[in-house]
């Protein structure tokens, strides 16, 4: 993997609503103390309008976190089907502001069993969920990545 990767799952319905959940792999050129890769998870939502044909994701309000080896192994115990459930939760600081000297984020992980098998992910930041479905193959796809980078974080 020489290149910047993404994969994202937008998942929009009739109503022009929806959420997408984008994973990105970045890599960085080798320098001293500084890990080759970095993988973030972006979730936003579908704000229900649409400009022409074309929808646009809420980029202002989504939900961003940065995924260290550990959360990794995490949504491998999922969709390895070692645990149904996950909580990722982040804590980190927040420029003074409006009161709020941290900012926490969480994913939740949770695998649907019946007619919708797959996973659902719901991000949150504060006040702000955002929801997404995962289908097995989207999973099957996440876990391959997964599988590639965590080596080279180490």
């Amino acid at each position: 993997m020489d290149k910047n990767k993404s994969f994202g799952i937008y998942k929009a319905n009739e109503k022009s609503t929806g959420s997408c959940m984008q994973l990105n792999i970045t890599n960085f050129p080798e320098e001293p103390g500084r890990k080759p890769v970095c993988f973030m998870m972006f979730a936003k939502q579908l704000p229900g309008t649409s400009i022409g044909h074309s929808k646009l994701f809420d980029y202002e309000n989504g939900i961003n976190m940065k995924f260290g080896v550990n959360d990794l192994a995490t949504v491998l115990r999922l969709v390895l089907a070692f645990t149904k459930e996950i909580d990722i939760i982040h804590s980190f600081p927040n420029p003074p502001q409006d009161g709020v000297e941290t900012v926490k984020t969480s994913l939740r992980g949770k695998a649907n069993e019946g007619q919708y098998q797959g996973y659902y992910f719901n991000a949150r930041r504060e006040d702000v969920g955002i929801g997404c479905p995962m289908t097995l193959e989207e999973a099957e796809v996440m876990r391959l990545l997964i599988e590639q980078l965590i080596p080279r974080m180490i």
